[in-house]
């Protein structure tokens, strides 16, 4: 005898399926969910960065147009070099101005930089198609390079008096002013153009930084062979006498005792020509 098995009934078949089904369809919109919200993230973060990125390419022309002004000098530069910054980093404008006059609404664009007043950079910059525009006011003003100086002391500059020939210079001389005997030196010189001293303590040299920049593979002059540039070597007492390179010979200075950029010392060092002339000393 079989025994009789039991079947579920009619209204309860296939309850397993559709509970499968309806759990996939969840899971489903649940995914699709988070993929829209990583999309709806990742948009907003391509739009900020977009957005810092055009702020800092306009901070970066900020800088540019800065440097652009002050690079031909005091006397050559001009507003609208601000211009030139224009397709670089990003910059699609870039313009700086003055003020004419104590009316705020006359200004120019255009003309030579006035140093005594103040100065107005606008730039603007896009990235990723987002553009941002930075403005910003200075008191404009040329920062002082002391190696484009004949002379750089930083203690103060003293000629000897005993040597009958009056030394000669040719070029700007820096060097701390405290009071007017610091320049009285400059009474026993011949002194043809530069003047005046321009006062205040200069920056010291980067001494370091060139040295460490600068001696591996640098050869001991004493010791190389007199070939090339190299070519023999001015002893103490001789040094009217510049050696020159393979098959130029030795060129004679003598009929000039002037001093020129050409002979600039280090920033801090006085310069020190030939034994027959004065040497500007400096105050321990």
């Amino acid at each position: 005898m079989r025994p009789s098995t039991c079947h579920p009934p009619a209204d309860e078949r296939g309850f397993i399926l559709v509970g499968v089904v309806t759990f996939m369809l969840a899971l489903t919109i649940l995914g699709l969910s988070l993929f829209a919200l990583s999309s709806y993230e990742a948009q907003f973060f391509v739009a900020s960065a977009a957005r810092e990125q055009s702020l800092q390419n306009s901070e970066s022309g900020m800088e540019l147009v800065k440097a652009l002004l002050a690079a031909p000098g005091r006397d050559l530069s001009r507003l609208e070099y601000a211009h030139r910054a224009e397709g670089q980093m990003g910059v699609t404008s870039a313009m700086a101005y003055q003020w004419r006059s104590a009316d705020a609404n006359d200004t120019t664009s255009t003309g030579p930089v006035d140093w005594s007043d103040s100065l107005v950079i606008v730039v603007s910059a896009k990235s990723a198609g987002v553009e941002r525009r930075f403005q910003a006011k200075f008191m404009p003003g040329v920062s002082e390079n002391p190696y484009q100086r004949l002379l750089v002391a930083g203690q103060g500059v003293s000629v000897d008096t005993e040597n009958p020939v009056e030394p000669a210079i040719t070029g700007r001389v820096w060097q701390p002013v405290a009071s007017s005997a610091d320049t009285a030196w400059t009474s026993n010189v011949d002194w043809q153009s530069g003047r005046p001293v321009e006062s205040g303590t200069p920056p010291a040299p980067l001494v370091a930084p060139f040295v460490d920049s600068h001696v591996y593979g640098a050869t001991d002059p004493s010791t190389a062979s007199e070939s090339g540039n190299t070519k023999g070597l001015p002893e103490r007492g001789t040094l009217n006498r510049t050696p020159g390179t393979t098959g130029a010979g030795t060129r004679d200075l003598r009929p000039n005792r002037s001093m020129d950029r050409d002979n600039t010392s280090i920033p801090g060092q006085a310069v020190d020509k030939d034994d027959s002339m004065p040497k500007a000393k400096i105050p321990r």
